[in-house]
């Protein structure tokens, strides 16, 4: 879609793991995260209960490994809701542990030390 994409920061402004909030031109408001060399764009209320994800944080994905321990995948992230602390995945946006509705998450894209995110197209499609 035309003027879908948006120049949001250089890649520098987003200092790990500080989430940042950006109001867009046509009145999205979107949280962006860098993890590593990756950057994430979401909608910055929780489809929870519109709790404010960009006042959140970020952390790696934990799976049950052993009998009662956990392992953190690093390669998996997700942004945890500072209201009522649900998480969702910041690749796909579908919460980690109770069924509801999926985080819009967005396509980002790093072109000359620049972020882009692209509204009209989600990470899933």
């Amino acid at each position: 879609m035309p003027g879908s994409e948006h120049d949001l920061c250089a890649v520098s402004e987003l200092a790990p793991p500080a989430l940042r909030r950006f109001s867009l031109r046509d009145g999205i408001e979107v949280a962006a995260v860098r993890v590593e060399d990756r950057v994430f764009a979401f909608d910055a209320r929780c489809p929870h209960r519109g709790g404010p994800l960009d006042r959140g944080f970020v952390r790696p994905d934990l799976v049950a490994g052993a009998p009662e321990a956990l392992r953190a995948r690093k390669d998996a992230p997700v942004v945890i809701c500072p209201w009522h602390h649900w998480e969702f995945s910041l690749d796909s946006g579908t919460p980690t542990f109770e069924a509801g509705a999926c985080l819009r998450v967005y396509r980002t894209r790093v072109v000359a030390d620049r972020v882009l995110v692209d509204t009209a197209r989600t990470a899933r499609g």
